[in-house]
């Protein structure tokens, strides 16, 4: 526990350090939610560059996360640039790399919602908690249980790691 307390405190550190390259903590902020367990596996919610790449490695490294970076080339967009996937142990990592387990079971999704998501019904979306809009969870229906307890535990993260006026304008961006 001491150790994940130490891990998440230099995540919060890069998220003030005014000389980090990304333009926004969203990535920071998935790799604490991963570091902290409350995700079992993650991709980063960017695209980065070379140089950003390089931050991302070795933030990585210093907090003891497995990731696996690959080269992307979006639609309409003249660069190729690499995406990043983590996970808070190696294991799982490498089974969401040989598919052989689900996205949903990667990201830490209830498998309620993950059968959910592919049915016609789900195009209609509810209101629901900034943490779940940015983790990209449609809640199975509006009370889900499941989905309320995992946004529980990604608002302690997210909380604890963003400085008050980070954190007021973080929930503004997915409400």
């Amino acid at each position: 526990m001491e150790e994940n307390t130490q891990q998440l405190k230099i995540i919060k550190t890069e998220i003030l350090n005014k000389k980090n390259p990304l333009d926004a903590s969203d990535p920071l902020v998935m790799i604490a939610l991963a570091q902290s367990g409350a995700k079992p596996g993650a991709t980063l919610p960017a695209w980065f560059n070379t140089k950003e790449l390089r931050y991302i490695k070795v933030l990585l490294e210093r907090v003891g996360l497995p990731y696996k970076a690959h080269i992307f080339k979006p639609p309409n967009y003249p660069k190729k640039v690499w995406i990043v996937d983590i996970a808070k142990d190696e294991s799982c990592l490498e089974k969401f790399q040989k598919n052989e387990i689900s996205a949903g079971d990667f990201y830490g999704y209830p498998a309620c919602c993950q059968t959910a998501y592919y049915k016609p019904t789900m195009k209609r979306r509810f209101t629901c908690p900034y943490s779940l809009i940015f983790i990209g969870l449609v809640p199975c229906k509006k009370h889900c249980s499941e989905a309320k307890r995992l946004a529980e535990k990604y608002d302690k993260v997210i909380t604890n790691i963003l400085p008050e006026e980070r954190l007021v304008a973080f929930k503004k961006r997915f409400t």
